[in-house]
């Protein structure tokens, strides 16, 4: 059997000329037409979803184009790293200024962590930081920033997961419009 197509499907492949053919089938399981067809489908389809992501703020389209578009680069992660941490922010104690410090790259790995599970479209993905030292060895590698150990529950655990839960937050008010439209052309 086949998986569900999925809005986070949907963003990627509205975003990239060559899938957007195959969303006709994908969607509305066209089988046997004409090439040509399934291919203004497909377009036609693709627009509708561009049209939704369009329509969301600016930070919040960002934030998806990163989890979920083929060509989303530097800017979107910034803009994405940066949303996450002001929801963050917000939804937790306020941190010192030595600690503060070292909350964006505890957003930077939330995010990538992120991403990683979510990408595969159905929140199947592998998690790439399952632990600690995990998360703490990519910050490294990726930053040249070293957390500490000491203390990781208490000092940085409940707010990894205050970003997990912005991240997810985020994720499905960006989706919304897109399974919304999704399910119109559908019904």
């Amino acid at each position: 059997m086949a998986e569900p197509y999925s809005a986070r499907h949907a963003w990627h492949d509205s975003h990239s000329s060559g899938l957007a053919r195959g969303m006709a089938r994908a969607v509305l399981e066209v089988g046997n037409c004409a090439r040509g067809l399934r291919a203004a489908i497909g377009y036609t389809v693709a627009a509708h979803v561009q049209d939704a992501v369009a329509g969301l703020p600016l930070a919040l389209r960002l934030f998806g184009d990163h989890l979920y578009s083929p060509l989303a680069g530097a800017h979107e992660q910034a803009v994405a790293e940066r949303l996450v941490l002001e929801h963050a922010q917000r939804r937790h104690k306020p941190m010192r200024n030595p600690k503060r410090q070292f909350a964006p790259y505890i957003v930077a790995a939330a995010l990538h962590r992120y991403r990683q599970i979510n990408q595969g479209g159905q929140g199947a993905g592998i998690d790439p930081l399952p632990t600690p030292e995990a998360l703490r060895g990519w910050i490294l590698a990726t930053y040249l920033v070293r957390l500490e150990s000491a203390n990781w529950g208490r000092e940085w655990a409940p707010f990894l997961q205050v970003c997990m839960d912005v991240c997810a937050d985020l994720d499905g008010e960006a989706l919304a419009p897109v399974a919304s439209r999704m399910g119109n052309l559908l019904a």
